[in-house]
């Protein structure tokens, strides 16, 4: 990525998240970031583009940081590090995820489905482990990953010590 398509990242982050999207001008942006108007319809085509470049953005930095759990070949540490995947986010991420979450709704973007390979990982995790229903056993983690996620998000996860020892308890892990 370019110095300045960054910058134009960066500065879309701080005023989406100050003004909202729609508050929001290319305009703006371009004399925040200090580049022309014109590179970011070069680069992002419109505001639009520029909204989904953002959620890719944070989508794809969520998938890096998973990405050590889909290499991990024990089914145990599979489900331990997932369930302790939303406790342990950067804190420098945490505005993207904000705005991701926003923005697929402000947009109405398809939802992703981000999570799939966290997703089938937690599949065949649950399948090596024996469990009667390991595809749904994924979804109910997935579900307990996405609401930690969200209360992360709101800054609402005040207990996290102690909901993560209990999902490792419900899990035996």
């Amino acid at each position: 990525m370019t110095a300045r398509k960054e910058r134009i990242l960066k500065s879309s982050l701080e005023l989406f998240t100050e003004n909202g999207f729609h508050g929001t001008s290319t305009y703006g942006i371009s004399q925040h970031a200090e580049v022309s108007e014109g590179l970011i319809f070069r680069h992002f085509r419109n505001k639009e583009g520029l909204g989904k470049a953002m959620v890719e953005y944070a989508n794809e930095q969520l998938s890096m940081l998973y990405e050590p759990i889909l290499r991990e070949v024990d089914a145990v540490i599979v489900v331990r590090k997932s369930l302790e995947f939303p406790f342990n986010l950067p804190q420098a991420l945490l505005p993207y995820l904000k705005l991701r979450t926003k923005l697929e709704w402000e947009l109405n973007l398809e939802n992703t489905d981000h999570f799939a390979p966290l997703r089938n990982a937690l599949i065949n995790a649950f399948t090596t482990l024996g469990y009667y229903q390991p595809v749904q056993e994924a979804r109910v983690v997935e579900m307990l990953i996405e609401g930690t996620l969200a209360e992360v998000l709101k800054d609402k996860l005040a207990d996290a010590d102690v909901l993560l020892a209990y999902f490792k308890t419900k899990y035996a892990l």
